[in-house]
């Protein structure tokens, strides 16, 4: 494997699987043409079925939202699809299905660092801006105090959180810390508890049960942390990994689990994705990025139970490949979506995988989905 390892600051965000990177401008191909008319059923059955020279089935998306300006940080819950518009720090909202975007709410102090919403449609949305963690309701009513509510403030900066139905997880970190915090409060803020201080946290996830992150120790190894969700403070944490390994490259640009391995996307020139399986003492290996040929630049990773999914922005565009697939190559490479301008975060539900593509000029971003 590489011997990269984590460099510089992370901001990072987390909801259910995945966490997506901050956004990266470069001069790319446009969209297509007619990307933003929505296709018709019909229409979109005979596309996913049209055989794609760069060895998988190429898809035509459909548009949930267009004219957005530099969306990224994108998270799902049952109903809908939320992001962030980097360049106004709007938090915004449409159907999953498409729709008419809405406003949730436009953060007044600073750019937005990272994302997630509770499960249910009727819950909250929650983000972090520097120190401080705020929410608000997810139809954009006022809440008790008559705006978006402030969980809590307090330094270091919050760079990565995750919710489920009863509690809110996430990490701080400094760039010149050499530890953070891992963390868990109530949805309101309140019983706040330091889970982790020791580790250097770059990434944070839930999984089943269990809380997972990435974290560099005090002899620079990087490992893949695990606890159970209600662990209590000082609970002994399970390891991924050895001494000396590589596993999340610098800097990770999503992460992403499913039962048997913890996966992590880089896209420092030239990326990498690589995997460490779900057992102690056991090393991580290159899945793909590091052979003749395969050149990639991953933005966001995405699980579903047969492929691996990911933004591309060296070839602008939306591949996957098959998780069974040991060691897979440049032709096991499948491009589902291709010609997309500057596509970052990437999500999946039971039946779709949704991206966002940003776009180079104002107001030129889009929000996508494909079929499985």
């Amino acid at each position: 494997m590489s011997t990269r390892r984590f460099v510089g600051t992370l901001a990072t965000v987390v909801s259910g699987a995945v966490l997506a990177a901050c956004s990266l401008v470069q001069s790319l191909d446009y969209l297509q043409a007619d990307l933003d008319k929505p296709l018709s059923g019909d229409e979109r059955d005979a596309s996913d079925e049209s055989a794609s020279s760069e060895g998988g089935a190429l898809k035509t998306p459909e548009v949930i939202a267009s004219a957005q300006a530099r969306p990224d940080l994108l998270v799902l819950d049952a109903d809908a699809a939320f992001w962030v518009n980097r360049e106004t720090s709007a938090i915004m909202t449409a159907p999953k299905q498409g729709g008419a975007p809405r406003t949730v709410v436009i953060e007044q102090g600073g750019p937005i660092a990272t994302l997630a919403v509770d499960p249910d449609p009727a819950g909250y949305v929650y983000w972090a801006t520097g120190t401080t963690l705020r929410r608000t309701r997810k139809d954009g009513t006022p809440g008790p105090d008559g705006g978006p509510q402030v969980l809590f403030t307090g330094a270091p900066p919050i760079l990565g959180i995750a919710v489920d139905d009863v509690a809110v997880y996430g990490f701080q970190r400094s760039s010149t810390d050499t530890a953070g915090i891992v963390f868990r409060s109530a949805k309101d803020g309140t019983a706040r508890v330091v889970l982790e201080d020791k580790d250097t946290p770059e990434a944070i996830l839930l999984d089943g049960n269990n809380l997972l992150w990435v974290g560099v120790d005090a002899e620079a190894d990087t490992w893949v942390r695990s606890l159970p969700r209600d662990a209590a403070p000082g609970a002994a944490k399970q390891s991924y990994g050895i001494a000396g390994d590589l596993f999340a490259v610098a800097p990770p640009t999503s992460v992403a689990a499913d039962d048997r391995y913890f996966y992590c996307g880089d896209r420092t020139d030239p990326g990498i994705v690589t995997r460490v399986l779900r057992v102690p003492g056991v090393g991580s290996e290159s899945v793909y990025g590091e052979g003749e040929d395969e050149n990639i630049l991953p933005q966001g990773i995405a699980l579903d139970d047969t492929y691996l999914w990911f933004t591309d922005l060296r070839s602008s565009s939306l591949v996957r490949f098959r998780k069974d697939n040991p060691a897979p190559r440049p032709t096991d490479l499948e491009t589902v979506v291709k010609d997309l301008l500057v596509p970052t975060s990437v999500r999946v539900d039971g039946a779709f995988v949704y991206f966002a593509a940003q776009g180079t000029a104002p107001n030129e971003g889009r929000i996508l989905r494909v079929t499985r």
